[in-house]
């Protein structure tokens, strides 16, 4: 993931290609709902925007030459939010159609195919218990209750941690640029996310792959992994708790200033 003001990037690579995700703040929140569709000549506004941007610095590559080459080119917006229902009758939604993130970390994926298990699950356990039971409208609808309510506060979770780290990757007011500049890397992350993973969904039904057990301090490696995250979210919370009282210290000042100016003028 690459940092920068007003926008994050997510470079992901294979044998045969390298993918660009990039992400734009907006100018003004939308709404899905407002259907705003992107030109090419928008895209090729965005790419000119950061045609000098760094991708291998020491030889000399910037974005610029990356874009002349490109193969498939897309820009569209990103929605963030997750949904309050998750079925009605007989449909149900799973991955991004319940619950969109951008980018950032690949956890919308991640998350996906979590959900597809869930749902998976559910299903399952139902005709378990009652296998011989008429797969009825009801049963339909129990057991997409059931998957929604074990899979929203995980789901929620994730969106909190993307939601955050979208705008701490893109330095969305100093704070955050000063915690993503000189307070993360001081951050053992891989520890970090390894926690995210302790709870993953699986499918129940399935057995699970044996795996020989590679590492032998893995309650230690959990333990720093929840201190660090717990003064990740202390000082991006701190942070945010600064900007907001000198966002309002800001608008009092200025209301003095303005209140003192039209004493005068009187």
């Amino acid at each position: 993931m690459v940092q920068g003001k007003g926008r994050s990037s997510v470079v992901i690579t294979s044998p045969h290609n390298t993918q660009f995700f990039i992400c734009i703040k907006e100018k003004k929140t939308t709404h899905v709902l407002d259907k705003i569709r992107y030109t090419p000549e928008d895209m090729e506004t965005e790419a000119a925007s950061i045609a000098d941007q760094p991708v291998k610095k020491e030889e000399g590559v910037v974005f610029g030459d990356i874009w002349s080459k490109r193969e498939r080119t897309y820009l569209c917006r990103v929605e963030e939010g997750v949904q309050r229902h998750w079925s009605f009758g007989r449909i149900v939604l799973v991955g991004d159609a319940a619950h969109k993130m951008t980018p950032v970390g690949a956890h919308g994926g991640n998350c996906g195919i979590e959900s597809a298990a869930g749902l998976a699950n559910a299903l399952h356990k139902h005709l378990r218990l009652h296998p011989d039971h008429p797969i009825d409208d009801t049963t339909i609808q129990q057991a997409f209750a059931a998957y929604q309510r074990k899979r929203e506060p995980r789901v929620r979770n994730f969106y909190g941690r993307v939601y955050k780290a979208t705008r701490l990757l893109s330095y969305d007011n100093w704070i955050l640029w000063f915690v993503a500049r000189y307070v993360m890397p001081l951050m053992n992350s891989d520890k970090m996310l390894t926690g995210l993973f302790e709870d993953a969904e699986s499918v129940d039904a399935l057995a699970q792959p044996l795996r020989a057990r590679r590492f032998k301090d893995l309650v230690p490696a959990k333990t720093e992994m929840r201190q660090s995250e717990g003064l990740f979210q202390t000082v991006v919370g701190l942070g945010n708790t600064v900007v907001s009282v000198m966002s309002r210290v800001l608008q009092g000042t200025m209301a003095m200033l303005d209140t003192t100016v039209k004493s005068k003028q009187q």
